[in-house]
């Protein structure tokens, strides 16, 4: 019984020890996966960003190409009409 007892003890020791190192090492890889996250912030921050203006170009653009055409629909349809000088002086 008492020699049991003995390599019971030896037995939970070592399983002290393997508990304790792994929450050592789980603390490192928790510590080394937040500092990562931490890092990474300013990135997808960034990446955020950038998308965002990306789709406001791509809204100024559409919105460009529309007066493009219809500013081209206007001159075909107006080609047409001449102004005389003293129309011209008025506009300017």
């Amino acid at each position: 019984m008492e020699k049991q007892k003995k390599e019971n003890d030896i037995v939970l020791q070592g399983l002290r020890k393997q508990r304790d190192l792994l929450l050592s090492k789980f603390k490192q890889i928790d510590f080394s996966y937040s500092l990562k996250r931490y890092n990474e912030q300013p990135e997808l921050a960034e990446q955020s960003r950038c998308s965002a203006v990306a789709v406001e170009l791509l809204s100024h653009l559409d919105l460009f190409t529309t007066i493009k055409e219809k500013i081209g629909y206007l001159a075909d349809h107006l080609q047409h009409v001449t102004l005389s000088d003293e129309c011209v002086c008025r506009l300017i």
